[in-house]
């Protein structure tokens, strides 16, 4: 090779790989602005023992399902001021179960709450009576929660699936919600077992229903995430509210081996404490 096609050849090789360099460059740039992209949506499955309680933030408002046991109350009340949070926008009480509804006097004496959320179904439970008393008294707005209905929370669309089934079993007639943020979302079951899952099933195409995350319904029982549900939701993630040691067997052994076979990612509040979920709009993600 002669010298002048030598020094041509080291010229070509120094221009590609300072493109190549550059190419690479950019290609770190973006993903990083991608990846450091700020959560727009934030869902936390609280570390309530054997209940349910989720709190939902987006853009500064804040949405709140179900509100534990009334031994969790005292966690609870500090857990939303430790947050800063002093206001709820939205409060879902999902069925009239003292696991889910327990604290639920305490939030709406302890903070201002706008629009409280109850399924179609009454009960002469006395945790539903003090609930129904605090709404009164601090004057919530009470609505019943209507399938189909539709609202937004900052960046996130919050859609009401069920109840649709309505038996006469308070787990059945829990609301069903949906989370949207962009391109991902949520579902929350409630306690809703199988009579809810094979209705919402025939309800709601399985565009409506494939999301991110799954919060199993009725704590990861065995009554409850059906494989018809999970082939229709295709869930990365799932979520299970449970308390440790639980007299109830939850989660069974059966749901969680379903959630594995599938290579569903599991947390459960039993072990892990406080679940994080976030999304950018684009990305779904478990802050650890």
């Amino acid at each position: 090779m002669k010298m002048s096609d030598r020094i041509g050849f080291d010229r070509f090789n120094w221009r590609r790989l300072a493109f190549c360099m550059a190419t690479l460059f950019c290609a770190i740039l973006i993903s990083a602005s991608l990846f450091s992209r700020p959560a727009l949506l934030e869902i936390h499955v609280l570390d309530v023992g054997q209940g349910d309680a989720i709190l939902v933030r987006s853009a500064e408002q804040i949405l709140l399902i179900d509100a534990g046991t009334n031994m969790a109350e005292e966690y609870l009340n500090a857990f939303l001021h430790s947050m800063g949070i002093k206001r709820i926008d939205v409060f879902i009480c999902t069925h009239p179960d003292e696991d889910h509804i327990g604290g639920a006097d305490a939030v709406l004496y302890g903070l201002e709450v706008s629009c409280l959320y109850l399924p179609a179904i009454d009960s002469d439970d006395e945790n539903f009576t003090k609930l129904l008393t605090a709404a009164v008294e601090t004057g919530a707005v009470v609505r019943i929660a209507e399938v189909g209905e539709r609202f937004s929370i900052g960046e996130a669309e919050v859609q009401f699936l069920g109840p649709l089934a309505l038996d006469g079993e308070t787990n059945n007639a829990s609301i069903i919600t949906r989370i949207t943020c962009g391109n991902t979302s949520a579902l929350l079951m409630g306690d809703a077992e199988l009579a809810a899952e094979t209705a919402l099933l025939g309800a709601w195409s399985d565009d409506a229903l494939d999301v991110d995350l799954l919060k199993l319904g009725h704590h990861g029982a065995s009554t409850s995430t059906s494989a018809a549900l999970l082939e229709a939701v295709t869930p990365r993630f799932a979520a299970i509210s449970c308390g440790a040691g639980n007299d109830y067997g939850h989660p069974a052994r059966s749901t969680i081996d379903a959630l594995l076979a599938r290579g569903i990612a599991v947390g459960r509040t039993d072990r892990d404490g406080r679940l994080i979920y976030c999304s950018d709009g684009t990305r779904f993600w478990r802050k650890k």
